[in-house]
């Protein structure tokens, strides 16, 4: 991947980054507060969760990285259509409109997935929108079907009938990109989330992941206000080379223990041991979530931290990070 000053790769992840499985049970992902999100989300919050030179940055590189909507010209002229996927989505998706201020062809196709339709009903770049709780339901892809019409569904509209297509846009994959802006953080089944993710995404697309630290402290997964920026950025490079594995059998009850699984994400020369009978057990009860078929690694490459705004600033910016990942071909 190609970036444009001033951001920078801060680690690149291989296998022998992580250990052979994931280090945490579902049940260490759950949040400080336990009530159900639906409960959180009742009342919209129309404001940016990041400053605005973090949006700034955030934006300049979605506008770098993401494939945008293209005119081929050629024997006959065509549209090249770029479909975006926001999970967590909100009233603002940060990625530019338009490839040019003088166009008025949508830089993407975007689809929204959040948790507050008010909020979702406000973007104005989403063709698509849903109200969708991924904590208690991972797998959107069916619920995509009754996605509501966004702001942006004329335009899309218009851009489709460019095509020699002549169905209507929709909001089902697959994609050519997906995001999430700055909500990594509250998923509590995250390899289920990002291997359904990875269904969606069509081979060699990424997926990005933009982190800051600030959140909602009552609702991010109980190890997150405990961990170190590199051990974040670790921990969700770890659901990329995870996703749709097994979650680890045993709880990592207790602080200690929660920073010895950290340490075994970090230093993966001794593996983490595991029952495999009790493995066995954690999924046929249902508390950990496993595609039998998938190993470790079998769905993103090319796993990487990147660094927006650097942090502790001068000028006392929010630091901004993205944690990406290539769906294998």
């Amino acid at each position: 991947m190609s970036l444009p000053s001033p951001f920078r790769v801060l680690t690149s992840y291989g296998s022998s980054s992580f250990p052979s499985i994931f280090p945490f049970s579902q049940r260490d992902l759950v949040p400080h507060d336990n009530a159900p999100a639906a409960e959180f989300y009742t009342y919209s919050r129309l404001v940016n969760h990041i400053d605005d030179h973090a949006i700034k940055h955030l934006q300049s590189f979605y506008g770098a990285v993401l494939p945008s909507n293209a005119v081929i010209e050629g024997q006959q002229r065509m549209i090249k259509i770029a479909k975006i996927l926001d999970i967590c989505s909100s009233w603002v998706s940060h990625i530019p409109h338009t490839t040019d201020p003088w166009s008025t062809m949508l830089r993407n196709h975007v689809v929204g997935i959040g948790m507050n339709a008010k909020e979702l009903a406000a973007n104005g770049i989403l063709s698509h929108w849903l109200v969708h709780d991924l904590d208690q339901q991972p797998d959107f892809r069916p619920a995509l079907k009754n996605a509501v019409k966004g702001e942006a569904y004329p335009a899309a509209q218009r851009l489709v009938s460019m095509t020699d297509s002549a169905e209507e846009p929709t909001a089902e994959g697959p994609f050519d990109g997906v995001i999430c802006n700055v909500s990594i953080d509250y998923l509590s089944r995250p390899l289920e989330v990002m291997e359904v993710v990875a269904r969606n995404l069509k081979p060699g697309a990424w997926a990005y992941m933009a982190i800051s630290n600030r959140c909602f402290p009552s609702k991010v997964i109980r190890p997150w206000l405990n961990l170190s920026t590199e051990d974040r950025l670790h921990l969700v490079a770890s659901y990329f080379h995870f996703a749709g594995t097994a979650y680890n059998p045993t709880d990592q009850k207790g602080t200690k223990i929660v920073a010895a699984a950290l340490k075994k994400l970090r230093e993966t020369s001794n593996d983490i041991p595991v029952d495999k009978g009790s493995m066995a057990k954690s999924q046929l009860a249902g508390s950990s979530h496993a595609d039998s078929s998938l190993t470790p690694g079998q769905l993103f490459e090319d796993i990487q931290a990147i660094v927006l705004v650097e942090e502790d600033s001068p000028e006392g910016w929010d630091p901004l990070w993205i944690v990406c990942g290539r769906k294998k071909d």
